[in-house]
């Protein structure tokens, strides 16, 4: 099986991942938005009008499930709490990415002190999706099946022999001890 590796930049994405809760953007589905808008009212709240794999990423079933309820109960979205938001923007699996670098890539964009305080995860997946804006760089939505390893960024680093890129370091100059 396929190793994929997911960064845990701080204390509300650990307890997410130790939940084994999918990963959201916290935005919703403009698409669903669209075809609620798009559709005849006794259309919109029927499932099979909407495709779970949006321009936005792969939701999950619940997510759609909770949209349209909520926009059953409220169609104007700006007025949904945190929580009604996060449900219906849930995806289906994780964000990650398939190769170290990129997931190292990205812890390094993350600033101190929390950079020093982050966790990369190895972990076994299936049902991999390309994250669109992600996807030179690996980023994929998978869902989750074992979690082989954690690491601290450094130990991650040198397990598999990564150098810090250039581009990163003109913008996280804190990282040049670490290169």
């Amino acid at each position: 099986m396929k190793l994929y590796y997911r960064v845990l930049n701080d204390e509300t994405w650990k307890e997410a991942w130790n939940l084994r809760l999918n990963s959201t953007h916290g935005t919703l589905s403009t698409d669903w938005a669209g075809r609620w808008v798009a559709l005849p009212e006794s259309e919109r709240v029927k499932a099979e009008n909407y495709d779970l794999t949006t321009t936005e990423g792969r939701f999950s079933p619940n997510a759609l499930q909770a949209f349209l309820a909520y926009s059953k109960q409220n169609p104007r979205t700006e007025n949904w709490t945190k929580q009604q938001v996060r449900a219906a923007s849930e995806l289906d699996g994780v964000c990650a990415y398939n190769n170290p670098q990129g997931a190292f890539d990205y812890a390094c964009l993350v600033r101190p002190p929390a950079v020093w305080a982050l966790e990369i995860v190895e972990f076994a997946g299936c049902d991999e999706w390309t994250l669109p804006p992600e996807k030179n760089e690996g980023g994929v939505i998978i869902k989750v099946v074992t979690e082989k390893m954690r690491y601290k960024l450094k130990d991650f680093k040198e397990r598999y022999g990564l150098v810090v890129n250039q581009d990163i370091l003109e913008i996280s100059p804190w990282l040049m001890d670490s290169k």
